[in-house]
């Protein structure tokens, strides 16, 4: 489906449940919404697949860390599981899957 579609979509869905009175501009409201829906519409092109978009982004995120950690695979273990609160055994293992997917 064409990514522009698919985000006027993400916006007519989210739309009813957005509250003007608590204090956020609609802006703010939709923009998880777009960007999941942005990330899932990219999941889909790449040539390799993930069950979730959970399970991409935390590849993605953990490649980052790899690149910025410079290829340290055990500071980017470390890094990961401080910021997601996972174990250092599952940060391993996801940072393994995104290596292979990539």
């Amino acid at each position: 489906m064409d990514l522009k579609l698919e985000c006027r979509i993400e916006v007519l869905k989210r739309f009813p449940a957005y509250d003007p009175d608590r204090g956020t501009t609609f802006i703010t409201y939709i923009h998880r919404y777009i960007t999941d829906t942005l990330l899932r519409f990219r999941m889909q092109e790449e040539f390799y697949s993930f069950d979730s978009l959970q399970e991409y982004k935390d590849a993605r995120r953990i490649m980052q860390l790899f690149a910025e950690c410079q290829g340290n695979t055990e500071e980017t273990i470390r890094l990961f599981s401080a910021q997601t609160g996972c174990t250092e055994k599952t940060a391993a293992e996801k940072l393994a899957a995104a290596k292979e997917s990539g």
